[in-house]
């Protein structure tokens, strides 16, 4: 009878264990981030001087540019942002304090896109106390980084806006 009670709660484990589907992988295509975002009234030239200011400002890790074409309005930049991660409640995530990634940006006439390749979290690996960077794996990874991607957009056309309001002083 004591086997019973030792042996039944194994194999319902190990049986719960098998029955479970493994979580499905992120595809390369599902681990690029992109955004479309109108600045209508605005010329891509404008567009793309403030892109490139504010770029610099706000990644620490753009100190240069790593391609850049002022005529096709196009720049490209590794860049590392802190605190990028959210979690549903819109609280700083403790699954990840930063992420580097590679940044395209283009610019037309009236509207600008960003798009964010080669994301990565940095901060602790599993269940251990060793941090570490890796690649986006899962969809709950996605679901951390994406919102602090998607605020660079707007935050990108605040400041396009003020740009085209503001003196030279």
């Amino acid at each position: 009878m004591k086997n019973f009670f030792v042996v039944v709660p194994v194999i319902l484990s190990v049986a719960g264990c098998l029955s479970m589907e493994p979580k499905p992988r992120l595809t390369e295509e599902d681990r690029i981030v992109t955004q479309v975002i109108e600045a209508p009234g605005h010329t891509q030239a404008q567009i793309y001087g403030a892109a490139v200011m504010w770029a610099v400002e706000k990644f620490e890790s753009a100190k240069h540019l790593d391609y850049e074409n002022r005529q096709d309005g196009t720049f490209i930049v590794k860049a590392v942002l802190r605190n990028v991660c959210m979690t549903r409640y819109q609280e700083l995530s403790r699954k990840c304090n930063w992420a580097p990634m590679t940044l395209r940006f283009e610019a037309r006439d009236e509207r600008f896109k960003l798009t964010y390749t080669d994301i990565r979290i940095d901060g602790p690996i599993g269940n251990t106390d060793r941090f570490g960077s890796r690649p986006l794996q899962y969809q709950e990874d996605l679901d951390i980084v994406k919102p602090g991607l998607l605020r660079n957009g707007s935050e990108l056309l605040s400041r396009i806006k003020r740009g085209s309001n503001s003196s030279d002083w």
